[in-house]
């Protein structure tokens, strides 16, 4: 039997480079208020970007709102109108070849956006 654990997968118009994923994880670590509330910032930059580096073939980023009354905590990250706030993620993990659900790169969030 093969290892497969390495090789890409498919899904849809989606190839993941291998197979180590990263599940999302709720950080509550949006700015709770003031004009960046809820977006990605320096540590979700950090957090996520990391992964990307070590190798992760599809990395899900944690839970969003589909309206700001619908956030679990004033911690959460914002409805998906914010995804540009997301592009320097994007950049960072595109540049290692992980995918992020999300996006165009295997880092993603629930909204099913990819």
């Amino acid at each position: 039997m093969s290892n497969s654990l390495f090789h890409s997968l498919m899904l849809r118009s989606l190839t993941v480079p291998n197979r180590i994923w990263m599940a999302a994880m709720c950080q509550y670590s949006a700015a709770p208020e003031g004009p960046g509330t809820g977006a990605p910032d320096d540590w979700h930059f950090a957090h996520l970007a990391s992964r990307a580096a070590g190798g992760a073939g599809l990395i899900l980023t944690e839970a969003t709102a589909v309206m700001p009354e619908g956030r679990i905590t004033p911690y959460d990250l914002p409805p998906p109108t914010t995804l540009a706030s997301f592009d320097a993620i994007d950049s960072a993990a595109s540049s290692t070849n992980t995918r992020r659900s999300h996006r165009v790169t295997p880092v993603s969030t629930p909204t099913g956006r990819v």
